[in-house]
């Protein structure tokens, strides 16, 4: 892969924070609460990662891999040349969707790995390195991505058109518009610019959070060993990390998670931030949620290593167990919860609240109806890609 485990964390957070804290509204507003089938594989060969599902539940795109160890991209009745890598799948939520992922391609010298975005089945020129993205804005009309060009320049790319008056990196979007929020380098320093609003004065900027009006934007800066999240011109406590930085859902402050060293033991801490509470956790979280009205979080924390396991918890209360920290989400009025339990590399079971799903390969996309009654998922049965719905056991 091209990407670190940090980068992998930090992309993961992107795709959460694309539209914003308006993404769950906008999510239920696009979503049709019918049952279809969308596709069947091939039998080219077995699915290479996991299949990704556009939220209006009309789509999906999946990787299959072939005998010589090359992969095939398939979306709709379109399929892709052989790849040496096909990865980071993402489709737009727009009426028609549109695919983009990152593929790999031999470089000149020997050994050499240089990458391409691919949108709508273009390529766009070879790149030493996709950083961030490949995204779509809220209504899937462009693509962006931030990428170091052969020239070793870090570049915002959109459309495939590079934007060459300053390196940058990291992206954002305002929640429900095209505002756009970048972290931009001037003089070896690295600054966040959104609209007339630039700050900062880092070493790094890797993450990027717009506030859910679209009027306000937090970012996690690094100088030195410090990690911390500049707020509205407040910079937060410094910590050995952060990562899922978000708005909660009112605007009114940020939540994260954190990793800090005890100065007096010397140990390592993890910690959740609700603006200036802070929950303390023995062990590694991640994949934080803030409900609608801003009263529940949810999250994983990691409960033993061999073998490897997680719990979601919310509110201090265990709501189950995986193998893997899986998709999860509130219901609009934030009294429901939907989450994925992972079992081993194939197996995943759909759970929302006391009722689970039948054993399937794959779940995700995950999307609550706005009264809180149906959930909406795509999920892989045998070969079978399904947009299936469920009504809630609890809401009438």
């Amino acid at each position: 892969m091209m990407l670190s485990n940090s980068r992998s964390r930090l992309w993961a957070s992107m795709v959460l924070l694309i539209l914003g804290g308006s993404a769950q509204a906008l999510a239920e507003s696009l979503a049709p609460f019918e049952e279809r089938l969308l596709s069947t594989a091939t039998a080219d060969g077995p699915i290479a990662e996991s299949p990704v599902f556009a939220r209006r539940g009309n789509a999906v795109a999946y990787c299959q891999e072939l005998p010589d160890q090359t992969r095939i991209v398939h979306f709709g009745n379109s399929r892709s040349e052989p790849l040496a890598i096909a990865s980071h799948l993402v489709l737009s939520d727009s009426p028609k969707p549109r695919l983009a992922y990152i593929e790999s391609a031999a470089g000149e010298a020997p050994g050499e790995r240089l990458f391409r975005v691919v949108c709508d089945g273009v390529p766009s020129p070879l790149l030493l390195m996709v950083l961030d993205g490949p995204l779509f804005d809220p209504v899937g009309e462009h693509l962006y991505y931030a990428a170091i060009s052969r020239d070793h320049r870090r570049r915002l790319f959109v459309d495939g058109i590079p934007r060459i008056d300053q390196e940058r990196q990291r992206i954002a979007f305002a929640g429900g518009g095209n505002d756009l929020a970048y972290a931009e380098q001037s003089r070896n320093r690295w600054h966040v610019v959104f609209g007339n609003y630039i700050g900062g004065d880092c070493d790094d900027i890797s993450e990027i959070a717009i506030s859910p009006d679209g009027q306000r934007v937090a970012y996690v800066g690094r100088i030195g060993d410090n990690s911390f999240v500049m707020c509205d011109g407040v910079r937060g406590k410094d910590c050995a990390a952060i990562w899922d930085l978000q708005w909660n859902a009112s605007g009114k402050y940020c939540i994260y998670c954190a990793e800090a060293v005890n100065s007096q033991s010397g140990q390592v801490e993890w910690m959740i931030v609700r603006g200036q509470e802070v929950i303390k956790e023995d062990s590694f979280v991640c994949k934080l949620r803030s409900s609608a009205d801003d009263s529940r979080m949810l999250y994983w924390k990691s409960v033993s290593q061999l073998p490897k396991r997680w719990r979601l918890v919310s509110e201090g209360r265990s709501l189950g167990e995986s193998d893997s920290p899986g998709e999860c989400s509130f219901s609009p009025d934030g009294t429901g919860v939907a989450w994925v339990e992972e079992i081993g590399k194939a197996k995943r079971v759909l759970h929302v609240d006391d009722w689970l799903s039948v054993e399937m390969a794959y779940v995700g996309s995950i999307v609550w109806d706005s009264e809180g009654k149906k959930v909406a998922f795509g999920a892989l049965c045998g070969r079978e890609f399904w947009w299936k719905v469920v009504p809630v056991m609890n809401k009438k």
